[in-house]
């Protein structure tokens, strides 16, 4: 008999009945993942830390990986860090907006009177507990936001004695001179402490490698007193991902972006949403700030773009181009997402059109199919390591947003500034749903973390495992219908794509799934 086996490092071969002395081992997949460095504990703590950051802070995050100030919550207790800390003085801006000045008296006496309460509350350190704390982080590109990260911070946080979160909020975000609570920027530090198998605490520097530091936007929070304290539910988002909330995603305008070039659309794109927020004086006091950036790896100065992936978008202009005025390169209607007009300018770009993805996908599955009818899985590994042509180049949206110091009296919170980044994404062959390509163990090598699932024997990572899976799949065709009937409906394509979404001219189906499909009058 034969016997072959791939592990994570060695490819086996066996040859005769039992017989292991012929056996032949070669390497071909190389390891490249981190092992989890919690392994290192023999067991171990999660501390959670809620604090303020600051301005400048949120500009440079290198400066993070300090000890947290304007502590709110420690799962370890706070013990006294904030008894005797006044707080930071506020700018000489915010406190005319709170105290008035020499010349006038005015001021906002309410809000003035509510901070001071709150800095004292501040200053009595009680303590509160992290219950639970979940964090759950899909990486783009993904089906939620295609282009964009997603990411979902559910904390419950226990208060024993007293209601006095929300004081603690406010006083912390204003010792870094936000006097808009709401929005401000907070900062969550989960740290891990315990001891090795020996009974030895782990080394500092260990400990460092470890830390993990999180700016991140409050979104909801839910208070809930019962006999034992008060129970908070709280819901948070990376900081860098509050640009993705509408009110600063969605064009508040409509209006037009002219240019050829990547740049010149860019700069159109970032002067007119700047120009909204100007036509908003009188119902703002400070209005927000855009800026847009495109990575120089796509050639932003000179890479003229192609309007014909707008028309299906229904974003393309109309106009002709007569060489008198410039032509409009695309319409903007109120409620579009930025993310979106950054999307299909994009996809105008040389680099990113259909036909270029279709090339590529086409000729990437057409050798993973000859390797893996030549040398099966190794085979198939082989070509995605040795080819050149393995990463499609695609781009990404990433976005930041920096509250300002200056607060705005007549929408009572602070300045915005808000940057969306077009950066360069590779995705590679292996993203593709290939029929009849099975890769087996060589993903391994392309897995940065392991982790041990059930039926190994070695589980320690993985606390539940849920797979959820239909056993079939059925879809309807649109009946074709006769112009005499009155009915508009007509079928363009009938053909369905085989399963993964890859349309393969080979004949590979895969035997597992069957996709049904019958010709009915409604779509569904």
């Amino acid at each position: 008999m034969a016997i072959e086996k791939a592990t994570v490092g060695n490819y086996f071969n066996i040859h005769g009945d039992g017989d292991l002395s012929k056996k032949t081992t070669k390497t071909y997949v190389e390891v490249v993942n981190d092992p989890n460095q919690l392994h290192q504990y023999a067991s171990y703590n999660t501390l959670f830390t809620l604090s303020a950051l600051s301005e400048a802070e949120l500009k440079d995050t290198r400066t993070l990986d300090g000890v947290p100030h304007d502590i709110i919550i420690k799962s370890s207790g706070i013990s006294d860090a904030n008894a005797g800390n006044t707080g930071q003085p506020l700018n000489a801006e915010n406190k005319r907006t709170l105290y008035g000045n020499r010349q006038s008296e005015d001021g906002n006496a309410r809000m003035a009177a509510t901070l001071d309460k709150s800095r004292k509350t501040y200053k009595l350190d009680r303590d509160m507990y992290f219950q639970t704390v979940n964090i759950n982080s899909i990486p783009g590109l993904n089906e939620k936001r295609r282009l964009t990260s997603v990411t979902q911070i559910d904390m419950t946080i226990i208060e024993p004695a007293g209601i006095t979160l929300f004081e603690r909020l406010r006083a912390a975000a204003a010792n870094n001179n936000y006097l808009d609570h709401i929005d401000a920027p907070y900062l969550l530090t989960v740290e891990f402490t315990g001891f090795d198998e020996f009974g030895k605490v782990l080394s500092a520097e260990q400990k460092k490698s470890m830390k993990r530091v999180i700016p991140i936007k409050l979104t909801q929070v839910e208070m809930d007193v019962n006999t034992g304290g008060t129970v908070y539910t709280v819901k948070a988002i990376p900081y860098n991902e509050f640009a993705y909330v509408d009110r600063y995603n969605w064009v508040k305008t409509s209006g037009s972006l002219y240019g050829t070039t990547l740049n010149t659309v860019a700069v159109e794109l970032e002067n007119l949403l700047n120009q909204q927020n100007e036509d908003d004086i009188g119902k703002i006091e400070i209005p927000d700030q855009y800026e847009i950036y495109i990575d120089k790896f796509f050639k932003p100065d000179t890479t003229q773009l192609d309007r014909t992936s707008l028309e299906s978008a229904a974003m393309s202009s109309q106009a002709v181009d007569t060489g008198d005025i410039p032509v409009d390169f695309m319409k903007i209607n109120t409620g579009n997402s930025i993310t979106k007009i950054l999307e299909e300018t994009m996809k105008s770009h040389p680099m990113f059109s259909t036909d270029k993805f279709e090339e590529w996908k086409t000729k990437v599955a057409d050798q993973f199919v000859a390797a893996q009818d030549r040398a099966g899985a190794e085979g198939v590994y082989e070509t995605a390591k040795s080819r050149p042509n393995m990463y499609f180049d695609y781009f990404r949206i990433r976005s930041s947003l920096i509250p300002l110091s200056q607060f705005d009296n007549k929408r009572q919170t602070n300045a915005k500034l808000i940057k969306f980044v077009v950066e360069p994404y590779r995705v590679h062959a292996y993203s593709l749903a290939i029929p009849g390509v099975s890769t087996g163990d060589n993903f391994k090598s392309f897995v940065y973390k392991t982790y041990n699932y059930m039926f190994t024997g070695d589980n320690v990572d993985v606390l539940d495992v849920n797979i959820n899976y239909k056993y079939s799949y059925f879809q309807s065709k649109l009946k074709d219908v006769d112009a005499s009937d009155g009915r508009q409906n007509q079928v363009e394509k009938t053909t369905s794509e085989r399963t993964g979404g890859i349309s393969n001219p080979k004949p590979v189906y895969d035997d597992n799934l069957t996709l049904k499909s019958e010709v009915t009058i409604a779509k569904s």
